[in-house]
C-alpha cells in the first residue's frame, strides 16, 4: 500500500514538473506517463514522448536522491545515428537538507530526423543482479530544423 502510494505521488510529481526542455528557448513538446509494473518487486516506470528538432539539444529532469546511492544510467547503447548524449548531471536539492533529493539533468542532442527510444534505469551500480528501481523510456520524434 504504502509503496502504490508513493508510486502514485511519484507520478504525479512527474506529470506536474517540467519534464523536458529544448535549447537555446526553442519550445519541445512532450507527454509523460508512469506506471508501476512487475512481478514480485515493483519497477516504476517513467515514458515519456519528445517531438525534436535536428540539431537543438532538449534536456530530459529526472528526480533523483543520491543520498541512498541511487543513480540514472543509460539500460542500452544511444543510437548514435540518431541521437547523441550530450551530458548528464546531478543538481542535489536546494537548500542542503541532509537526505533531500535532487534531480538528474540528461541532454541529448538529436542528429537526423526520425524515431529512436532513450531507455535508462535507476541503479545502485553495485547492486549487480537486481532489478532497477525504475526505468525510464524516452520516444524521440526528430523533425527537420526549421
Amino acid at each position: 500500500m504504502a509503496r502504490t502510494r508513493s508510486a502514485l505521488f511519484f507520478a504525479l510529481l512527474i506529470l506536474s514538473s517540467g519534464l523536458v526542455s529544448s535549447r537555446p528557448g526553442v519550445p519541445v513538446g512532450s507527454s509523460a506517463f508512469a506506471a508501476s509494473v512487475g512481478a514480485g518487486e515493483e519497477t516504476k516506470v517513467i515514458g515519456m514522448a519528445v517531438a525534436a528538432e535536428e540539431g537543438r539539444e532538449f534536456s530530459v529532469f529526472l528526480d533523483s536522491n543520491r543520498t541512498t546511492g541511487y543513480e540514472w544510467r543509460l539500460a542500452r547503447q544511444l543510437d548514435e545515428r540518431m541521437v547523441r548524449l550530450v551530458r548528464s548531471e546531478y543538481a542535489p536539492p536546494k537548500g542542503g537538507l541532509a537526505g533531500a533529493g535532487g534531480r538528474e539533468e540528461w541532454t541529448f542532442l538529436p542528429k537526423v530526423r526520425g524515431k529512436t527510444e532513450i531507455l535508462l534505469e535507476y541503479v545502485r551500480p553495485w547492486e549487480k543482479g537486481q532489478p532497477p528501481a525504475a526505468r525510464a523510456r524516452i520516444r524521440v520524434s526528430t523533425k527537420p530544423a526549421s
